[in-house]
C-alpha cells in the first residue's frame, strides 16, 4: 500500500516507534526492502537520495517504476526523496511518483530555511504529498570535531515548524551521515525537549553506526523515522566477501546479486525489530488522498 509520510508518521508518533528509511537506487534494491517489511509486518520508507538520482538513476523513472510494487504490497510503503537540495529536483520528485519529499535547507540561516521550505510545502501539500525538513545540521561521520555547533535549538525548531507546516522534522542531536571517525554522542535530553515542545514526528539521520542502544533509546525518547544506508550496504558487502572466501565454486554476478539483496534485507529486518516497527503493519495506518503523476490534472 503506497502511503504518504504523514500517514505513516501519525501512527508512529501515536504508538512511539520508528520506521526505517532505507535508501534504494534501483528496482531490485526496492524489492528487497519491501520483502523485509513483509517479513517483519512493518511499515517502510524507501529513500531515494538526490545524490543517487544524479549519479545512478533518472529521477523521472525510478519512483514511477517501483510505485506499482509498493502499491501492490499489503504493508504501508512511502517513497521519499532523501536530502532534496535543489528546487527543480524536489518539484520533479513531487511530479514523478514520490509520496514524500525532504527539502534540506539546513545550511542556510533560519529565515532562509523557513522561506525555502515553505515554498516546497505549499507545492507538495497541494498534491497531498508530505514534506520533511531539517533544522540544525547533520554533517558527515568523518568530521565529528564540533557537533555541538550544529545541534538543533528547540525554540528555533518550534518557530520553524510553526512557520512552515512541515509533516516531519529532522533534528541534529549528535549523529552524522556515513561511516563514523569518532564516537557519536546522542543528546537524548535534547530529543525529549524537542518532542515535548513540538509533539510531532521527529527524524534521526545518520542511523548507521550509531549503536543499537543509542538508537533504541532515541526511539524511546520520541524519534519516529531513522535513516539507514551505510549499514545496509556494509552488511551486503560483508556477505559477498564471506561467500567468496567460503565458496567451493566460482561465484558469478547473479550469485553475488542474490547475496547482496539478502544482506540488505537481513539488516533491514534487524533494524525494524530494534525500532519497534515490526508488527505495526496491522491496519492502523490509514491512507489519505494524494495525486500521482498518472492522475488526471496532476501536472504542477
Amino acid at each position: 500500500m503506497l502511503v504518504t509520510l504523514a500517514d505513516m508518521m501519525k501512527d508512529a508518533n501515536a504508538r512511539n516507534y520508528a520506521v526505517i528509511a532505507a535508501n534504494c537506487y534501483n528496482y531490485e534494491s526496492a524489492r528487497c526492502l519491501i520483502k523485509a517489511a513483509e517479513a517483519e509486518k512493518s511499515p517502510l520508507i524507501i529513500n531515494i537520495a538526490e545524490g543517487h538520482l544524479a549519479s545512478y538513476i533518472k529521477r523521472e523513472s525510478l519512483a514511477q517504476e517501483i510505485s506499482p510494487m509498493c502499491e501492490a504490497t499489503w504493508v504501508p510503503v512511502c517513497i521519499n526523496l532523501d536530502h532534496g537540495f535543489t528546487f527543480e529536483v524536489i518539484v520533479s520528485a513531487i511530479s514523478n511518483g514520490f509520496t514524500s519529499v525532504m527539502t534540506d535547507n539546513s545550511v542556510y540561516s533560519l529565515e532562509d530555511n523557513i522561506e525555502r521550505t515553505k515554498k516546497i510545502v505549499d507545492i507538495a501539500h497541494g498534491r497531498g504529498i508530505s514534506v520533511e525538513a531539517e533544522i540544525g545540521h547533520v554533517g558527515q561521520g568523518d568530521d565529528m570535531s564540533n557537533p555541538g555547533n550544529h545541534l538543533t535549538d528547540p525554540e528555533e525548531a518550534k518557530k520553524f515548524v510553526d512557520a512552515t507546516g512541515i509533516d516531519a522534522l529532522a533534528i541534529a542531536v549528535g549523529t552524522a551521515h556515513g561511516e563514523y571517525h569518532g564516537t557519536p554522542v546522542i543528546d537524548f535530553d535534547r530529543i525529549k525537549e524537542i518532542k515535548a515542545l513540538l509533539k510531532m514526528p521527529l527524524v534521526l539521520h545518520g542511523g548507521s553506526g550509531s549503536g543499537d542502544e543509542n538508537l533504541a533509546t532515541a526511539v524511546d525518547c520520541g524519534i519516529n523515522k531513522i535513516n539507514v544506508f551505510t549499514d545496509n550496504q556494509a552488511n551486503a558487502r560483508d556477505k559477498v566477501y564471506e561467500a567468496i572466501e567460503s565458496s567451493e565454486k566460482k561465484l558469478y554476478p547473479l550469485d553475488m546479486m542474490k547475496i547482496i539483496w539478502d544482506g540488505i534485507q537481513e539488516k533491514c529486518q534487524y533494524y525494524m525489530r530494534l525500532f519497534k516497527s515490526s508488527g505495526k503493519a496491522d491496519g492502523s495506518i490509514e491512507k489519505t488522498e494524494f495525486h500521482m503523476p498518472w492522475d488526471e490534472n496532476a501536472d504542477l
